[in-house]
């Protein structure tokens, strides 16, 4: 598949300022993906022409909501460049301590006094998200940016601030 280009984004300026630093301050809609083109190494690229800051761009903020993709969208200004980040997939174990609590007779797992235990014979352990189920994390601590030439993001729109001239 090929990759997303700086062709295949498209811009629409929705309002600018100029500051009285003589900055402009630009506010537009940045659409890319097409569930098609894949994500490119290193990034997105963007045109600073078509951003409104041809020669210099101090700063872009990116204010779109959380998006039901789950990613994190973040701009590289050495690269001029947005960056797609997906949290990093794990599980954990669930643990049953054997005899952790008595049970009765052909029982194989009781709770009680915030005791959770297995009278098998021995500890038992469920892998998270095995197919015998497991306990399974549904916050995930570490972002990584997501597998260039493999993900291929839908169609996506970002409200992007762009401060320069």
């Amino acid at each position: 598949m090929a990759d997303i280009g700086a062709t295949d984004v498209t811009y629409t300026v929705v309002k600018q300022r100029k500051e009285e630093s003589s900055n402009k301050v630009v506010n537009l809609t940045v659409a890319f993906g097409n569930a098609t083109l894949t994500y490119p190494s290193g990034g997105i690229p963007l045109t600073a022409g078509k951003m409104g800051a041809p020669n210099n761009i101090v700063s872009v903020v990116i204010d779109s909501p959380a998006s039901a993709d789950g990613l994190v969208y973040k701009y590289d200004k050495a690269n001029n460049k947005i960056r797609l980040y997906q949290m990093a997939a794990h599980t954990h174990n669930l643990l049953l301590k054997n005899a952790a609590v008595a049970d009765s007779a052909g029982a194989r797992v009781n709770a009680g006094a915030n005791l959770l235990g297995a009278n098998t014979g021995s500890d038992i352990t469920v892998t998270g998200a095995g197919a015998n189920g497991g306990v399974v994390n549904s916050v995930q601590s570490a972002l990584g940016e997501v597998a260039s030439g493999s993900y291929a993001p839908a169609a996506t729109s970002l409200s992007i601030e762009v401060i320069g001239w």
